[in-house]
């Protein structure tokens, strides 16, 4: 694959930000996996857009493996390390509420909000109704909003 830098480049933060929202102490791991993966098998893609819904399932399916291997375990060490890993204290508190959340939310607010993804590319990626997509949106919103607003985060 000639272009693997140009796809590395380009699509690290999607790759990067979804394992990190899923498995934070293996965010680096995961990341590392699916470009490896991505070079070793060389799939031949029909579109950017089916480039990018591989590299999305890619990462949540190593993610599924890592949590299910881990079964929920995370050293001390690690949790320190991803504690707080932006500046903000705002973006910390979301990046940790989102993190509560239960995978399918998780995962639509993450490609809606931060990859900036439209509602049909994400159903595209994630293989789901635009229908559920909506409903997953719109319940993974009241969840994250009820956990901000309760201020019950595992936070400092």
């Amino acid at each position: 694959m000639d272009d693997i830098d140009r796809i590395i480049s380009e699509y690290t933060p999607t790759v990067y930000g979804i394992a990190l929202s899923h498995c934070p102490s293996e965010a680096d791991d995961i990341f590392q996996q699916v470009f490896l993966t991505l070079h070793r098998k060389k799939p031949a893609f029909e579109s950017e857009e089916h480039l990018k819904a591989w590299l999305i399932r890619t990462t949540i399916n190593f993610c599924k493996k890592a949590y299910a291997k881990n079964k929920r375990t995370l050293p001390l060490e690690a949790a320190e390390e991803i504690k707080t890993p932006f500046s903000s204290k705002e973006e910390n508190e979301v990046l940790i509420a989102m993190r509560s959340l239960p995978e399918k939310y998780r995962t639509v607010l993450w490609l809606f909000y931060f990859e900036e993804m439209s509602g049909k590319e994400i159903s595209s990626a994630l293989g789901i109704k635009e229908s559920t997509l909506r409903v997953q949106l719109k319940r993974g919103r009241e969840i994250l909003r009820e956990k901000l607003e309760k201020g019950d985060l595992l936070y400092e």
